[in-house]
């Protein structure tokens, strides 16, 4: 059995996806290139024909094809669009080079650029629920703790590069400040000052996650599991206190 805490709901983010446009506007420039390599290409091999003939303008028809064919496709891949809650972390010959984004920015990996994208990241505000189960209280009460934090990514680059999965990262961080706190307060503090219990929760978890670049803007407990033979304890006490 458990004591509900009353809670506002979070809103779910709306799910929209970037790479439609960036889909179409890669389609468009590849076709774009493509005719217009191919119109090139095609004077160019008539004009070869006429001046060195069939020896020469054969192979040299043949390499125009295998260009027209590659060029479109290199050109595109480096081509870009990220929607305005995401960035991207962009490396030069494996070294940090930026964070870009959002909008439409070009990323070459060709000399003399050697450009690569390391990780595209969501800066939305996002929400993670996190439990401490059957952890003792300072008056040795096991009780279980629900909690949801709300955190966003505030610095892409070491989001990407100081942590293997800053994901899980605040969420291990997250989980064991929740059981280090219930394990510093008596059950009486941990059910009356929610508030404060929360507050601590933030601060704490702040401070462990900004090593990540990572922004946590609230806590809030939702569930405290209390176990059934000490709410009967607590009942009947607070009966024979009515009664008396």
């Amino acid at each position: 059995m458990s004591i509900q805490i009353p809670r506002t709901m979070p809103v779910m983010p709306v799910r929209r996806s970037g790479n439609s446009v960036q889909t179409t506007l890669r389609a468009l420039l590849g076709l774009a290139l493509f005719f217009g390599l191919g119109i090139v290409a095609g004077l160019l091999a008539v004009i070869v024909f006429r001046w060195l003939g069939p020896v020469v303008g054969i192979p040299f028809f043949v390499v125009e094809g295998v260009l027209i064919l590659v060029i479109p496709g290199m050109v595109t891949k480096c081509l870009y669009v990220v929607p305005e809650f995401k960035r991207v972390v962009v490396l030069k010959m494996g070294s940090f080079d930026g964070v870009k984004g959002p909008g439409l920015f070009w990323v070459f990996p060709y000399p003399p650029s050697y450009q690569s994208v390391t990780a595209e990241l969501d800066t939305r505000v996002q929400t993670r629920v996190i439990t401490a189960a059957q952890t003792l209280t300072k008056d040795n009460v096991p009780v279980g703790c629900e909690a949801v934090i709300f955190w966003r990514v505030e610095d892409p680059k070491r989001a990407a590069l100081h942590v293997a999965d800053y994901r899980e990262a605040v969420f291990q961080a997250a989980n064991s400040a929740l059981k280090d706190t219930v394990g510093s307060l008596e059950l009486t503090d941990l059910l009356s000052e929610r508030d404060k219990v929360s507050q601590e929760l933030k601060q704490i978890i702040d401070a462990a996650a900004s090593s990540f670049g990572v922004d946590v803007s609230s806590v809030d407990i939702t569930d405290v599991h209390v176990p059934q033979d000490l709410i009967q304890e607590l009942s009947v006490l607070a009966q024979s206190r009515r009664a008396a």
